[in-house]
């Protein structure tokens, strides 16, 4: 399975859990499985649970975070997930090539069967001008600094 979000997670554990022998890739070394926008929503949860200072507030989405990747590493080991940390590059058919993020050696890996739940970007439809201080997306979210008034 290349991408270990939400959707590369799930199809790791639901063909694990058929039998099938996986090997989930990822280019980030903690994997949270959460989706896109979740910062976003912890944030918000900071904020209604009373968090007075950014400091407050980055300090919930930071718990809920490492409960995420805690609750994934302990799904992924249940089920005997190879997690490889790099990245995967199609060679041939039913050939990968993964190449591992701490520089060691590649390894040409086969399959069977190939999963590819790279993720995605937010959307930016107009007339939301994107480039204005204070809006922000999914994916920029993380970047902000202060709890909105």
């Amino acid at each position: 399975v290349l991408g270990a979000g939400p959707a590369g997670v799930r199809a790791a554990t639901e063909a694990a859990g058929r039998g099938v022998r996986v090997g989930l890739i990822d280019f980030k070394a903690s994997i949270s499985g959460a989706p896109t926008g979740a910062h976003s929503k912890c944030l918000r949860e900071g904020v209604l649970a009373g968090a007075k200072t950014w400091d407050e507030v980055e300090q919930v989405a930071e718990q809920a975070m490492k409960m995420a990747v805690a609750a994934t590493s302990r799904q992924l080991r249940t089920f005997w997930i190879e997690v490889l940390t790099g990245k995967g590059e199609l060679q041939e058919e039913k050939k990968l090539l993964f190449t591992p993020a701490d520089g060691s050696v590649p390894r040409l890996l086969t399959f069977e069967c190939l999963v590819i739940a790279t993720g995605s970007v937010a959307n930016r439809f107009p007339p939301v001008n994107f480039n204005l201080p204070g809006v922000y997306d999914s994916d920029t979210i993380a970047s902000m600094r202060r709890i909105p008034k």
